[in-house]
């Protein structure tokens, strides 16, 4: 079985990662989009377990079905030179499944 395969009833428990200069991660917005064939699910920020400076994201596989989790993390960036002072950077994350903590 690959790592991010999962079958039908799994909770599965992801670290998150995003690295982009000027963004930190405890003090920027960001989102992940989560994606399994047709379903797709975002996490915001407030969604994902925070602890020991690390994200995690949870959830049941009964929500995307069985196979390969992909995910898109969308991180809003200051950046004074845009209208709204944010510039959205989206990123293909590599999700790093947990399995013993």
């Amino acid at each position: 079985m690959r790592q991010n395969e999962c079958y039908k009833g799994t909770e599965l428990k992801y670290l998150v990662t995003i690295q982009s200069p000027g963004f930190s991660m405890d003090d920027d917005n960001f989102e992940i989009v989560v994606k399994r064939g047709v379903v797709s699910r975002v996490f915001k920020k407030e969604d994902l377990s925070h602890r020991d400076g690390s994200y995690y994201l949870c959830f049941d596989s009964e929500e995307f079905g069985v196979g390969d989790a992909v995910a898109v993390a969308k991180a809003f960036v200051p950046d004074a030179d845009f209208a709204d002072g944010l510039r959205t950077e989206v990123y293909k994350v590599q999700l790093v499944r947990i399995l013993d903590i």
